[in-house]
């Protein structure tokens, strides 16, 4: 928004509106954008901007944590824990921008936590902007404010002479001088989007709607705490990317050391990521509570066994991050062709289409974003409301509706790009109606002996998909307006073969 003001494409296009989504945090995408361009085709540089983001929020969940009064040795297998979890690191392996809006949590946390009566006033309007900033990062930075403000009732620093005293007159001093940092940051960030402003809050009601089901009731979706296939999808989120250790020491705290404001906090976050989607990389945000959970372990030992027992699990925690992190996914990738994953989409991109400001649709195909960036396509994507099904897994059955709108905005593209498993009859007519032609399968696999060992295949495809990032599909189907270099090639090789659906039936 900031470096393209005038662009008419976007990867969240609102079919039914005919316009791009646009949110107030826009410091995600810029930061990700200008790495891009330092990055290049294969997004590198949004790699290594989450990855600097990662490291930052461990050093800010140390300082935080030692302000806590965490033992050193904990503070810091608990920050090295965090920097190599599973979860945190797949966060950052595919470009996400949420380990800077952790950093900056923890920053304002830090501050908060350490703020005293002589720098009271600047430190926790510094708090403010940070906590703010995070917010104009990613808005899933909601998700910890919890935890900044726990840090704003926190008065121990400030009444250290007074520890059973709680004054609601520094409180409400505190968030004072809180509310003036947040504010005066926000309207300075805001100053590059003000004139839309309108828009964008008219499209972040859209998108809160769409995350939310804003049909039920407060009750309703509280009641989400006690819906138990709820709970399992977040439990299976944690299996799928072998982040298991961190929510068990977690609630080993809970049992043995039980801060009622951390806890509540603690609910209240998971009462909201269910009131939402809950998957992966929403499961992602309770990681800084189970880390500042498990750290109430090592305050105040009394118990002889309990010590060991917690000092076994930490070990044993940052122990499997290492395995996973660092041995496991470096053995997977070296057994794979998911290194130059990329690099093959380029390749497809580039030989299929090529080079030119041509409209691009992409059936949620976001793998071809910085092959397409770099190849100079505007590109085009829709943004759809997703539910649950009975089994608790995600549906969107109406990705392409309107069905009008979705035909018109196809008509104006001069190619579409759809995962062969997503073309179906009804995709087809659609597709033909606005005038786009099959093209050719654009496969990204070289081996032809594509069904053997299926299972295990398969298999490896899904543990890479969460624990590295990789996309799944192998193949793809192109459509276009005008001949291509492949449509040129026709005649001098074999027919490709397409799976479910024959090749006569993309031939209007």
């Amino acid at each position: 928004m900031i470096l393209h003001p005038d662009s008419t494409w976007a990867l969240t296009w609102q079919i039914a509106e005919e316009k791009p989504i646009l949110i107030w945090s826009y410091l995600g995408p810029l930061i990700a954008e200008m790495s891009y361009h330092l990055g290049g085709q294969y997004g590198l540089g949004s790699r290594i901007a989450a990855l600097i983001g990662g490291m930052l929020a461990a050093t800010m969940a140390f300082g935080w944590l030692k302000s806590r009064n965490v033992p050193l040795y904990a503070t810091y297998m608990l920050s090295l824990a965090l920097l190599i979890d599973p979860l945190f690191v797949l966060s950052q392996r595919i470009g996400r921008m949420d380990s800077w809006v952790m950093a900056l949590c923890f920053a304002s946390c830090w501050i908060l936590r350490s703020v005293s009566q002589k720098n009271l006033k600047i430190n926790i309007m510094i708090a403010g902007g940070l906590a703010i900033i995070a917010g104009l990062i990613w808005p899933s930075a909601v998700f910890l404010y919890p935890l900044i403000f726990l840090e704003l009732l926190n008065q121990k620093q400030v009444n250290a002479y007074k520890k059973s005293f709680f004054s609601w007159r520094l409180f409400f001093r505190k968030l004072g001088f809180f509310s003036l940092g947040a504010f005066i940051v926000g309207v300075v960030l805001l100053i590059p989007i003000w004139e839309s402003l309108v828009t964008i809050f008219r499209d972040m009601f859209t998108m809160i709607t769409r995350n939310i089901n804003s049909t039920e009731g407060s009750s309703t979706k509280l009641l989400a705490l006690f819906d138990y296939q709820v709970w399992l999808k977040l439990i299976k989120a944690y299996i799928k990317t072998l982040s298991i250790f961190f929510p068990i020491l977690a609630i080993l705290a809970v049992f043995s050391k039980r801060e009622k404001g951390l806890l509540i906090a603690t609910l209240l976050t998971i009462a909201t990521i269910f009131a939402t989607l809950v998957y992966e990389l929403r499961a992602l945000y309770l990681l800084p509570y189970f880390m500042v959970l498990s750290s109430g372990l090592y305050l105040n030992f009394k118990n002889i066994l309990l010590k060991r027992l917690s000092n076994f699990g930490l070990f044993v925690l940052v122990m499997w991050a290492v395995a996973v992190s660092l041995i496991f996914k470096t053995v997977m990738a070296n057994g794979s062709d998911s290194a130059s994953h990329q690099e093959r989409i380029f390749e497809i991109a580039n030989s299929s289409i090529g080079p030119g400001e041509y409209k691009v649709f992409l059936g949620f195909n976001y793998e071809f974003y910085f092959a397409g960036r770099s190849l100079d396509w505007q590109l085009y994507s829709p943004y759809v409301k997703y539910e649950y099904d009975a089994e608790g897994n995600w549906i969107s059955e109406n990705k392409y509706a309107p069905e009008d709108k979705f035909v018109e905005l196809l008509s104006k593209m001069d190619y579409a790009i759809f995962a062969e498993n997503e073309v179906d009859n009804d995709l087809v007519k659609q597709i033909g109606n606005s005038g786009l032609v099959y093209s050719d399968d654009l496969v990204m696999k070289k081996d032809n002996n594509q069904f053997q060992n299926a299972t295990i295949n398969r298999n490896k495809e899904i543990i890479l998909h969460y624990l590295m990032g990789d996309k799944t599909n192998n193949s793809f189907i192109l459509f276009s307006r005008k001949p291509t270099n492949y449509e040129k090639k026709l005649n001098s090789k074999p027919e490709p073969a397409i799976s479910k659906i024959s090749r006569d039936q993309f031939n209007f």
